[in-house]
Protein backbone atom coordinates (compact mmCIF):
# COMPACT_ATOMS: atom_id res chain seq x y z
CA UNK A 1 0.00 0.00 0.00
CA UNK A 2 1.23 3.76 -1.08
CA UNK A 3 0.58 6.00 1.76
CA UNK A 4 0.64 9.82 1.06
CA UNK A 5 1.53 11.69 4.27
CA UNK A 6 0.66 15.65 4.27
CA UNK A 7 1.96 17.75 6.92
CA UNK A 8 3.58 20.67 7.30
CA UNK A 9 5.72 19.12 10.02
CA UNK A 10 8.27 17.24 9.27
CA UNK A 11 8.82 15.61 12.55
CA UNK A 12 5.23 14.60 12.52
CA UNK A 13 5.79 13.43 8.86
CA UNK A 14 8.51 11.20 10.34
CA UNK A 15 6.67 9.83 12.87
CA UNK A 16 3.75 8.14 10.62
CA UNK A 17 6.31 7.58 7.94
CA UNK A 18 8.21 4.97 10.54
CA UNK A 19 4.82 3.86 12.04
CA UNK A 20 3.54 3.17 7.95
CA UNK A 21 6.47 1.31 7.16
CA UNK A 22 6.78 -0.90 10.31
CA UNK A 23 3.25 -1.95 8.89
CA UNK A 24 4.65 -2.95 5.24
CA UNK A 25 3.51 0.16 4.16
CA UNK A 26 4.97 2.45 1.45
CA UNK A 27 5.46 6.22 2.18
CA UNK A 28 5.76 9.45 0.23
CA UNK A 29 5.55 12.88 1.85
CA UNK A 30 4.60 15.93 1.11
CA UNK A 31 4.55 19.69 3.42
CA UNK A 32 1.46 20.94 2.22
CA UNK A 33 -1.94 20.57 -0.21
CA UNK A 34 -0.21 21.96 -3.16
CA UNK A 35 3.02 19.76 -2.61
CA UNK A 36 0.20 16.89 -2.52
CA UNK A 37 -1.33 17.40 -5.67
CA UNK A 38 1.98 17.30 -7.45
CA UNK A 39 3.01 14.24 -5.71
CA UNK A 40 -0.14 12.63 -6.88
CA UNK A 41 0.40 13.58 -10.48
CA UNK A 42 4.11 11.42 -10.45
CA UNK A 43 3.75 8.58 -7.66
CA UNK A 44 0.57 6.07 -7.13
CA UNK A 45 -0.53 6.65 -4.06
CA UNK A 46 -3.79 4.24 -2.39
CA UNK A 47 -4.39 6.38 0.09
CA UNK A 48 -3.73 9.70 1.73
CA UNK A 49 -3.67 11.19 5.22
CA UNK A 50 -3.24 15.25 5.76
CA UNK A 51 -3.19 17.18 8.79
CA UNK A 52 -5.33 20.60 8.59
CA UNK A 53 -3.26 23.53 9.11
CA UNK A 54 -0.69 24.45 6.71
CA UNK A 55 0.69 26.54 4.80
CA UNK A 56 -0.17 27.78 0.65
CA UNK A 57 -3.26 25.09 0.98
CA UNK A 58 -4.26 23.47 4.38
CA UNK A 59 -6.08 19.96 4.58
CA UNK A 60 -9.92 21.00 3.70
CA UNK A 61 -9.34 22.50 0.60
CA UNK A 62 -6.86 19.89 -0.41
CA UNK A 63 -9.65 16.81 0.41
CA UNK A 64 -12.18 19.39 -1.50
CA UNK A 65 -9.83 19.94 -4.53
CA UNK A 66 -8.82 16.47 -4.49
CA UNK A 67 -12.53 15.13 -4.97
CA UNK A 68 -13.12 17.50 -7.70
CA UNK A 69 -10.59 15.64 -9.82
CA UNK A 70 -11.67 12.13 -11.42
CA UNK A 71 -8.74 10.80 -11.19
CA UNK A 72 -8.43 10.96 -7.44
CA UNK A 73 -11.84 11.44 -6.30
CA UNK A 74 -11.73 7.78 -5.08
CA UNK A 75 -8.63 7.81 -3.30
CA UNK A 76 -9.40 7.06 1.00
CA UNK A 77 -8.77 10.25 2.31
CA UNK A 78 -8.35 10.17 6.22
CA UNK A 79 -8.10 13.81 8.19
CA UNK A 80 -5.63 13.97 10.95
CA UNK A 81 -5.48 16.76 13.22
CA UNK A 82 -4.52 18.33 16.80
CA UNK A 83 -5.60 21.57 16.31
CA UNK A 84 -8.95 21.66 14.74
CA UNK A 85 -10.62 18.93 17.23
CA UNK A 86 -13.80 20.71 17.65
CA UNK A 87 -17.35 19.16 16.27
CA UNK A 88 -17.76 21.67 13.38
CA UNK A 89 -14.13 20.87 12.35
CA UNK A 90 -15.12 16.89 12.18
CA UNK A 91 -17.93 18.14 10.28
CA UNK A 92 -15.86 20.53 7.91
CA UNK A 93 -13.62 17.77 7.80
CA UNK A 94 -16.59 15.31 6.48
CA UNK A 95 -17.92 17.62 4.45
CA UNK A 96 -15.22 18.15 2.24
CA UNK A 97 -14.58 14.88 1.07
CA UNK A 98 -12.83 12.75 3.53
CA UNK A 99 -13.31 9.61 4.63
CA UNK A 100 -12.22 9.55 8.30
CA UNK A 101 -11.30 12.44 10.83
CA UNK A 102 -8.70 11.76 13.21
CA UNK A 103 -7.80 13.58 16.07
CA UNK A 104 -4.21 13.57 17.05
CA UNK A 105 -2.85 11.25 19.29
CA UNK A 106 -5.26 8.36 18.39
CA UNK A 107 -4.04 4.81 18.62
CA UNK A 108 -1.62 4.11 16.12
CA UNK A 109 -4.25 0.81 15.87
CA UNK A 110 -6.70 2.70 14.76
CA UNK A 111 -5.18 4.29 12.37
CA UNK A 112 -3.92 1.07 10.72
CA UNK A 113 -7.70 -0.15 10.86
CA UNK A 114 -8.47 2.62 9.27
CA UNK A 115 -6.50 2.68 6.06
CA UNK A 116 -7.08 -1.02 5.48
CA UNK A 117 -10.56 -0.30 6.08
CA UNK A 118 -10.60 2.47 3.75
CA UNK A 119 -8.18 1.02 1.22
CA UNK A 120 -10.63 -2.25 0.83
CA UNK A 121 -13.83 -0.26 0.40
CA UNK A 122 -12.30 1.34 -2.58
CA UNK A 123 -10.87 -1.30 -4.12
CA UNK A 124 -14.49 -3.21 -3.69
CA UNK A 125 -15.98 -0.04 -5.54
CA UNK A 126 -13.59 -0.21 -8.29
CA UNK A 127 -14.96 -3.78 -8.64
CA UNK A 128 -18.21 -2.46 -8.58
CA UNK A 129 -17.62 0.10 -11.48
CA UNK A 130 -15.96 -2.60 -13.67
CA UNK A 131 -18.73 -4.34 -14.17
CA UNK A 132 -20.65 -1.33 -15.34
CA UNK A 133 -20.62 0.65 -18.41
CA UNK A 134 -17.62 3.29 -17.32
CA UNK A 135 -19.66 6.54 -19.02
CA UNK A 136 -22.61 5.28 -16.62
CA UNK A 137 -20.68 5.10 -13.61
CA UNK A 138 -18.87 8.44 -14.44
CA UNK A 139 -22.08 9.96 -14.76
CA UNK A 140 -23.92 8.97 -11.67
CA UNK A 141 -20.60 9.99 -9.81
CA UNK A 142 -20.47 13.46 -11.37
CA UNK A 143 -24.37 14.04 -10.36
CA UNK A 144 -24.01 13.15 -6.83
CA UNK A 145 -20.97 14.71 -6.13
CA UNK A 146 -22.32 17.63 -7.48
CA UNK A 147 -25.19 17.24 -5.50
CA UNK A 148 -23.64 16.96 -2.28
CA UNK A 149 -21.42 20.33 -3.25
CA UNK A 150 -24.23 22.19 -3.91
CA UNK A 151 -25.60 21.27 -0.74
CA UNK A 152 -22.69 21.71 1.53
CA UNK A 153 -21.95 24.77 -0.59
CA UNK A 154 -25.16 25.92 0.34
CA UNK A 155 -24.26 25.40 4.25
CA UNK A 156 -21.26 26.46 4.29
CA UNK A 157 -22.14 29.87 2.66
CA UNK A 158 -24.86 30.24 5.66
CA UNK A 159 -22.79 29.76 8.30
CA UNK A 160 -20.11 32.15 7.06
CA UNK A 161 -22.66 34.93 6.79
CA UNK A 162 -23.99 33.83 10.50
CA UNK A 163 -20.49 34.31 11.60
CA UNK A 164 -19.71 37.70 9.62
CA UNK A 165 -22.76 38.92 11.53
CA UNK A 166 -22.09 38.00 14.40
CA UNK A 167 -18.93 39.51 14.16
CA UNK A 168 -20.17 42.61 13.22
CA UNK A 169 -23.02 43.38 15.48
CA UNK A 170 -20.71 42.23 18.68
CA UNK A 171 -17.78 44.69 17.33
CA UNK A 172 -20.15 47.53 16.96
CA UNK A 173 -21.52 46.64 20.01
CA UNK A 174 -18.49 47.48 21.98
CA UNK A 175 -17.57 49.97 20.87
CA UNK A 176 -20.66 52.29 22.91
CA UNK A 177 -19.18 51.16 26.54
CA UNK A 178 -15.43 51.24 25.54
CA UNK A 179 -16.19 54.44 24.45
CA UNK A 180 -17.38 55.71 27.26
CA UNK A 181 -14.61 54.30 29.45
CA UNK A 182 -12.36 55.90 27.47
CA UNK A 183 -14.23 59.39 27.90
CA UNK A 184 -14.53 58.84 31.99
CA UNK A 185 -10.43 57.94 31.85
CA UNK A 186 -9.53 61.11 29.95
CA UNK A 187 -11.92 63.61 32.41
CA UNK A 188 -9.79 61.72 35.19
CA UNK A 189 -6.83 62.74 33.45
CA UNK A 190 -7.83 66.39 32.49
CA UNK A 191 -9.12 67.30 35.70
CA UNK A 192 -8.61 65.18 38.41
CA UNK A 193 -4.96 64.00 37.83
CA UNK A 194 -3.77 66.38 40.50
CA UNK A 195 -5.82 64.10 43.32
CA UNK A 196 -3.94 61.29 42.98
CA UNK A 197 -0.50 59.89 43.55
CA UNK A 198 2.35 58.78 41.19
CA UNK A 199 1.19 55.43 41.02
CA UNK A 200 -2.52 56.31 40.67
CA UNK A 201 -1.87 58.37 37.57
CA UNK A 202 0.55 55.59 36.27
CA UNK A 203 -2.51 52.96 36.73
CA UNK A 204 -4.56 55.22 35.10
CA UNK A 205 -2.70 56.04 32.48
CA UNK A 206 -2.43 52.01 31.82
CA UNK A 207 -6.20 51.85 31.76
CA UNK A 208 -6.23 54.55 29.35
CA UNK A 209 -3.28 52.80 27.16
CA UNK A 210 -5.33 49.72 26.79
CA UNK A 211 -8.42 50.87 26.55
CA UNK A 212 -7.20 52.35 23.66
CA UNK A 213 -5.48 49.20 21.98
CA UNK A 214 -9.41 47.54 22.83
CA UNK A 215 -10.79 49.97 20.34
CA UNK A 216 -7.94 49.76 17.97
CA UNK A 217 -8.75 45.70 17.69
CA UNK A 218 -12.37 46.57 17.87
CA UNK A 219 -12.20 48.74 14.46
CA UNK A 220 -10.00 46.21 13.01
CA UNK A 221 -12.49 43.55 13.83
CA UNK A 222 -15.07 46.00 12.04
CA UNK A 223 -13.20 46.61 9.08
CA UNK A 224 -12.34 43.02 8.34
CA UNK A 225 -16.14 42.16 8.84
CA UNK A 226 -16.60 45.06 6.17
CA UNK A 227 -14.26 43.33 3.87
CA UNK A 228 -16.32 40.34 3.97
CA UNK A 229 -19.80 41.63 3.56
CA UNK A 230 -19.01 44.90 1.31
CA UNK A 231 -20.28 44.53 -2.23
CA UNK A 232 -18.00 44.40 -4.92
CA UNK A 233 -18.17 47.14 -7.53
CA UNK A 234 -15.73 45.56 -10.12
CA UNK A 235 -14.63 48.03 -12.49
CA UNK A 236 -11.48 48.85 -15.27
CA UNK A 237 -8.32 49.65 -12.70
CA UNK A 238 -5.31 51.62 -13.52
CA UNK A 239 -2.85 49.86 -11.11
CA UNK A 240 0.11 52.30 -11.70
CA UNK A 241 -2.17 55.12 -10.90
CA UNK A 242 -3.21 53.60 -8.04
CA UNK A 243 -0.49 51.75 -6.32
CA UNK A 244 1.58 55.11 -7.01
CA UNK A 245 -1.12 57.13 -4.78
CA UNK A 246 -0.89 54.90 -2.06
CA UNK A 247 2.90 55.01 -2.09
CA UNK A 248 2.68 59.12 -2.13
CA UNK A 249 0.29 58.88 0.52
CA UNK A 250 2.49 56.81 3.38
CA UNK A 251 5.42 59.07 2.08
CA UNK A 252 3.33 61.67 3.26
CA UNK A 253 3.34 60.34 6.85
CA UNK A 254 7.13 60.01 6.99
CA UNK A 255 8.05 63.02 5.22
CA UNK A 256 11.54 62.64 6.65
CA UNK A 257 12.31 59.29 5.77
CA UNK A 258 14.54 57.98 3.29
CA UNK A 259 13.26 54.68 1.66
CA UNK A 260 13.75 53.67 -2.20
CA UNK A 261 10.55 52.47 -3.59
CA UNK A 262 11.01 50.98 -6.99
CA UNK A 263 7.40 50.50 -9.39
CA UNK A 264 8.11 48.22 -12.10
CA UNK A 265 5.33 47.30 -14.76
CA UNK A 266 2.37 46.95 -13.31
CA UNK A 267 -0.48 45.03 -15.05
CA UNK A 268 -3.85 46.72 -14.96
CA UNK A 269 -6.75 44.81 -13.81
CA UNK A 270 -10.60 44.47 -13.10
CA UNK A 271 -11.52 44.15 -9.21
CA UNK A 272 -13.29 47.27 -7.02
CA UNK A 273 -10.92 49.67 -6.51
CA UNK A 274 -11.72 51.05 -3.47
CA UNK A 275 -10.85 47.44 -1.88
CA UNK A 276 -8.33 46.66 -3.46
CA UNK A 277 -6.76 50.16 -2.75
CA UNK A 278 -7.10 48.90 0.83
CA UNK A 279 -5.11 45.59 -0.20
CA UNK A 280 -2.25 47.91 -1.49
CA UNK A 281 -2.05 50.04 1.22
CA UNK A 282 -2.08 47.11 4.17
CA UNK A 283 0.90 45.39 1.69
CA UNK A 284 2.90 48.98 1.27
CA UNK A 285 1.96 49.68 4.77
CA UNK A 286 3.88 46.86 6.29
CA UNK A 287 6.76 47.02 4.06
CA UNK A 288 7.12 50.89 5.13
CA UNK A 289 7.01 49.54 8.72
CA UNK A 290 9.28 46.63 8.83
CA UNK A 291 12.13 48.49 6.60
CA UNK A 292 12.22 51.25 9.34
CA UNK A 293 15.62 49.77 11.15
CA UNK A 294 17.27 49.79 7.93
CA UNK A 295 19.63 52.65 6.85
CA UNK A 296 19.20 51.32 2.94
CA UNK A 297 15.71 50.49 2.91
CA UNK A 298 13.94 49.52 -0.25
CA UNK A 299 10.54 48.13 -1.23
CA UNK A 300 10.23 46.68 -4.91
CA UNK A 301 6.55 46.51 -6.75
CA UNK A 302 5.95 44.17 -9.53
CA UNK A 303 3.64 42.68 -11.51
CA UNK A 304 3.59 39.60 -14.14
CA UNK A 305 1.31 37.67 -15.94
CA UNK A 306 1.37 33.75 -15.22
CA UNK A 307 -1.20 30.54 -16.04
CA UNK A 308 -3.91 33.09 -16.60
CA UNK A 309 -3.15 35.48 -13.90
CA UNK A 310 -2.18 38.40 -12.76
CA UNK A 311 0.55 38.21 -9.98
CA UNK A 312 1.20 41.30 -8.17
CA UNK A 313 4.39 41.41 -5.89
CA UNK A 314 5.34 43.70 -2.78
CA UNK A 315 9.04 43.40 -1.27
CA UNK A 316 11.16 44.73 0.81
CA UNK A 317 14.43 44.41 2.51
CA UNK A 318 13.39 44.47 6.19
CA UNK A 319 13.20 42.49 8.90
CA UNK A 320 11.60 39.22 7.33
CA UNK A 321 10.00 36.52 9.16
CA UNK A 322 10.51 32.48 10.09
CA UNK A 323 8.94 30.53 7.07
CA UNK A 324 8.27 28.29 10.15
CA UNK A 325 5.19 30.46 10.84
CA UNK A 326 3.98 31.41 7.94
CA UNK A 327 0.94 29.65 7.92
CA UNK A 328 -0.29 32.22 10.94
CA UNK A 329 0.54 35.70 8.93
CA UNK A 330 -3.27 35.77 7.58
CA UNK A 331 -5.26 34.84 10.81
CA UNK A 332 -7.23 37.05 12.59
CA UNK A 333 -5.16 38.84 15.45
CA UNK A 334 -2.04 36.95 14.40
CA UNK A 335 1.34 38.58 14.59
CA UNK A 336 4.47 37.43 14.51
CA UNK A 337 6.76 40.24 15.60
CA UNK A 338 7.11 42.43 18.85
CA UNK A 339 5.82 45.56 20.07
CA UNK A 340 8.60 47.15 18.30
CA UNK A 341 6.14 46.62 15.47
CA UNK A 342 3.41 47.70 16.52
CA UNK A 343 -0.05 46.76 14.87
CA UNK A 344 -3.36 44.64 15.06
CA UNK A 345 -2.52 42.01 13.37
CA UNK A 346 -5.29 42.05 10.69
CA UNK A 347 -4.18 43.64 8.01
CA UNK A 348 -2.97 40.39 6.11
CA UNK A 349 -6.13 38.85 7.18
CA UNK A 350 -8.36 41.61 5.17
CA UNK A 351 -5.53 41.13 2.09
CA UNK A 352 -6.18 37.45 1.77
CA UNK A 353 -10.23 38.33 2.23
CA UNK A 354 -10.71 40.87 -0.56
CA UNK A 355 -8.44 38.49 -2.67
CA UNK A 356 -9.90 35.74 -2.30
CA UNK A 357 -13.28 37.19 -3.19
CA UNK A 358 -11.73 38.46 -6.15
CA UNK A 359 -10.85 35.17 -7.38
CA UNK A 360 -7.19 35.58 -5.94
CA UNK A 361 -4.85 34.09 -3.54
CA UNK A 362 -2.05 35.02 -1.59
CA UNK A 363 1.56 33.87 -0.71
CA UNK A 364 4.61 34.98 1.11
CA UNK A 365 7.82 34.59 1.35
CA UNK A 366 10.07 35.39 4.20
CA UNK A 367 13.48 34.97 5.81
CA UNK A 368 14.53 36.49 9.27
CA UNK A 369 16.78 39.63 9.06
CA UNK A 370 16.70 39.39 5.30
CA UNK A 371 13.19 40.85 4.31
CA UNK A 372 10.00 39.61 2.78
CA UNK A 373 7.88 39.19 -0.20
CA UNK A 374 4.21 38.74 -0.61
CA UNK A 375 2.20 38.31 -4.06
CA UNK A 376 -1.25 38.34 -4.51
CA UNK A 377 -3.39 37.27 -7.82
CA UNK A 378 -6.32 38.62 -9.92
CA UNK A 379 -7.92 36.98 -12.60
CA UNK A 380 -6.12 38.59 -16.05
CA UNK A 381 -8.90 39.80 -18.54
CA UNK A 382 -7.97 41.65 -21.71
CA UNK A 383 -10.01 45.08 -21.54
CA UNK A 384 -12.91 44.91 -24.04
Amino acid sequence: MNVLVVDDNPINRKLLRVTLEAEGMATMEAADGLEALAVLERQPVDAIISDILMPRMDGFRFCYELRQNQRFAGLPFIIYSATYTSPGDEKLALDSGADRYLRKPCPIGALIAALHELTAEAQDRRREEAQLPQEAVMKEYNEALIRKLEDKKDELLAANHELEAFSYSVSHDLRTPLLTILSFTQILQEEHADQLDDEGRRLLERVVSNAEQMAQLIEALLRFSRASRQELKKTWIDMPQLVQSVVDELREHEPDRSIAVRIGRLENAQGDPAVLRQVWTNLLSNAFKFTRSRPDAEVRIDSRIADGEVVYSVCDNGVGFDMAYVGRLFGVFNRLHNDEHPGTGIGLAIVERVVARHGGRVCAEGQLGNGACFTFTLPHRSRS
